[in-house]
Order: structure tokens, then C-alpha cells, then sequence
């Protein structure tokens, strides 16, 4: 709360003290992005000595996870209406998983929370779609492009033995959202929505043959994250 409590003051602030002009056409804006939103992993982590999960007890599923992040961008007009951007953020994950225990008596649920951090390196194209004809100060825009991570905790403790992530991994997002201008400060909100092209994990199917290497006790499989949320973003035309 205090995270969307601090943006929707920054837009509040910015929307006073900006003179509410017709806005110029810019070539090159640069961008503070802020994002918000769930955080879902269809996986649980697998071990070689208990293969149904890594606290060797039956999965039960997960409770509702969350992703925050926020960081730069510059966005650079192509055509007309088309741009293109790129930049470098940081998004934490968390993710609570949940396993049902039971030791001869009634099951009980437990929940493990994982926290991921990632340095993300977006790359994606920007279409306006529509602009108000007489002063083009509110549009409505599309989004898309590929996102790169780079996994800051690719190795972490767990139940018994360490887990191990590969450092990088690439998602697809999509966003639909709207933009009102005040002079050369352009406020955005827009839905999004993520969804991992790769996977973070070994991959390696505990219920096959196949066997775990000796250095990782510990192997998600298909750990491939979606994220869907909320964009803010503050572009300011240069």
C-alpha cells in the first residue's frame, strides 16, 4: 500500500505544478516506470531425495504472490505514432508455496515464501493508437517486446540442501494503457501481462530416469514466472 500510496502522490504533485499546455512533439522521451502486480509460478521445487517436493511432502499448490519493481527507460520515435524503447529496471518476485504435511494424523498446509530478484532489460515497441484531435493530450497506446533477466539470486538456501536457478532468462509482455499529458510530462497507466519464453530451472522431470547432477540437490522444473499487474510511468519529453 505505502508503494501505490507514494506513486498516486507523485501524480497528484506533478499534475499540479505542471502547466496543463499543449503538449510538444518530442523525438526522445525519457521514462520512470513503476510496476505492481501477482507473481505466478506453475512449478514447485523438486529434490533428489524427497522427489514430490522440496520439503519431501505433497504439493498443494500456491497462495496469492506479488511483484514490484521500478527503473528507467528512454523511449526514441520512429514514425509518426511507432516507437521504440529500452532500458533497466529491478523487480523483486515473492512467491509462497504451499504444501500439505501429514505425520499419521490430521494434514495441515504450510506455506514457504521464496523471494526472486531480477535485473530487467526491456526492449519493446511503443503504438500510439489513438490521441485526442485537438490538443493530443490524452492516448491511448499498445505495447509489446521481450524482456531480459538476469536472476540476482540464482543460488539460495533451502529445506536441506542448496538450490540452484540459472542466471538468465527472457519473457514476452504485452500492455494496453492510457496516457494524459502535462506539457512535456506525460502520466501512463496501463495493464500488462508477462510470460516467461524460457525457464530458470534444470528442467529435469523428477519422475523419469533421469538423475539429478551432484551439485544440484535442489531442481525446479518448468520454472518459467507470469506476472500480470499494473505499468506507471512518468515520461518526460526531451
Amino acid at each position: 500500500m505505502k508503494f501505490i500510496a507514494t506513486l498516486l502522490f507523485l501524480i497528484i504533485t506533478s499534475s499540479s505544478l505542471i502547466a496543463q499546455n499543449e503538449k510538444p512533439d518530442s523525438n526522445l522521451e525519457v521514462l520512470f516506470s513503476s510496476n505492481v502486480g501477482s507473481f505466478y509460478l506453475p512449478t514447485q521445487f523438486n529434490s533428489r531425495q524427497f522427489p514430490r517436493c522440496i520439503e519431501g511432502c505433497e504439493p498443494a499448490g500456491s497462495a496469492a504472490s506479488k511483484s514490484t519493481g521500478v527503473g528507467f527507460e528512454a523511449r526514441l520515435k520512429v514514425y509518426k505514432s511507432f516507437h521504440l524503447s529500452s532500458g533497466v529496471s529491478y523487480t523483486r518476485n515473492s512467491y509462497y508455496e504451499q504444501a500439505r504435511i501429514s505425520a499419521g494424523g490430521p494434514s495441515f498446509i504450510t506455506e514457504t515464501q521464496r523471494d526472486f530478484h531480477f535485473i530487467d532489460i526491456p526492449f519493446k515497441s511503443h503504438l500510439k493508437l489513438l490521441e485526442s484531435t485537438k490538443d493530443q493530450r490524452y492516448s491511448v497506446y499498445f505495447d509489446l517486446g521481450v524482456i531480459n533477466h538476469i536472476n540476482l539470486n540464482s543460488e539460495y538456501p533451502g529445506a536441506s540442501g542448496l538450490v540452484k536457478l540459472k542466471k538468465y532468462g527472457l519473457s514476452g509482455t504485452v500492455s494496453l494503457g492510457i496516457g494524459v499529458s502535462f506539457n512535456k510530462l506525460t502520466i501512463e497507466l496501463a495493464p500488462y501481462y508477462r510470460h516467461s519464453l524460457t525457464s530458470f530451472g534444470n528442467d529435469i522431470d523428477p519422475f523419469s530416469d533421469r538423475r539429478l547432477p551432484d551439485d544440484v540437490p535442489y531442481s525446479p522444473n518448468k520454472f518459467s514466472p507470469r506476472n500480470l499487474g499494473v505499468n506507471i510511468n512518468f515520461a518526460l519529453g526531451l
